[in-house]
């Protein structure tokens, strides 16, 4: 079945740089300064805006219901969305908090920073377990591996690093994109996949971290990926959303309802994900 778009909203006036997903609600972080919760069953927004000083780049859900913001400042916030409190701030004083990941199993945070750091937190307390390089620039994506146990690290240095955290050591570092790495996932089977500036999507084995597949995928930045079913889907700034084949790669659908670089994408369930933009709108697309 193809995928189609159920909806589209025009969320924000400005572009929508993260999205994060906490049940039937959706997340959206733009640059007019302000983080939006959006109603994917009645599809209407809630009474519910956070305004931050400094553009939101990054946004993650707790097992919690908490919700953590990464600003353009390095400011790192958790608030509670039923409350409207704050929970948690710390200010890195970088220039950005780029990319935010959680290990339920474990119960920790990890925040990725844009000299190349990464902070390890504890969920329960946000106490500081581990601040230190990981790469050699900014983070730009984070993904915890359940299986593995480890926190796959990609990088604007074009490096994916295999971070563990309980020795707090990077078990494996490897080059994945010359010109800079940038989404990164692990398949149901194990399989890492990165895309990056280089418009390239390639396939990586967990267990060794050699190469098992590489192809041209986007004629821009490929900015998210997520598996949806038996599909990658793969965003870009060249304003598309395609859709792969999960067991050979082969291209299945080509999307191009979005009229401006397409930043994120976020899995709802096996049939149906959201896209969101520079234009300022997010879009549900299904194939049930």
């Amino acid at each position: 079945m193809i995928f189609r778009a159920i909806s589209q909203v025009q969320l924000h006036h400005n572009p929508i740089y993260a999205v994060a997903q906490d049940g039937a609600m959706i997340y959206t972080a733009s640059s007019d300064g302000t983080v939006k919760k959006f109603n994917l069953e009645v599809f209407a927004l809630e009474p519910f805006t956070v305004r931050t000083p400094f553009t939101c780049i990054s946004l993650h859900v707790l097992d919690n219901g908490y919700l953590c913001l990464g600003l353009l400042n390095g400011d790192f916030h958790v608030i509670n969305p039923q409350t409207n409190q704050e929970l948690f701030t710390y200010s890195f004083g970088e220039k950005g908090v780029f990319s935010i990941e959680s290990s339920r199993d474990l119960g920790l945070l990890f925040v990725g920073l844009s000299n190349g750091k990464i902070a390890v937190l504890e969920v329960q307390t946000f106490q500081f377990l581990f601040l230190d390089f990981v790469a050699n620039d900014k983070i730009r994506g984070l993904c915890w591996s359940r299986e593995h146990q480890c926190l796959l690290v990609s990088s604007k240095d074009g490096s994916i690093s295999r971070f563990n955290p309980i020795t707090y050591n990077v078990d494996f570092a490897w080059q994945g994109h010359e010109m800079g790495a940038n989404a990164v996932v692990i398949t149901k089977d194990g399989r890492c996949i990165s895309g990056g500036k280089d418009g390239f999507i390639r396939i990586w084995s967990m267990d060794e971290c050699t190469l098992e597949h590489a192809f041209p995928a986007h004629r821009g930045v490929i900015y998210s990926m997520a598996q949806i079913g038996d599909h990658l889907v793969s965003a870009s700034r060249d304003k598309s959303i395609k859709i792969w084949s999960i067991d050979d790669f082969s291209p299945l659908q080509k999307l191009t309802v979005h009229r401006q670089s397409v930043n994120a994408i976020m899995q709802q369930n096996e049939h149906s994900f959201v896209s969101v933009s520079d234009d300022g709108s997010l879009i549900l697309w299904s194939n049930a």
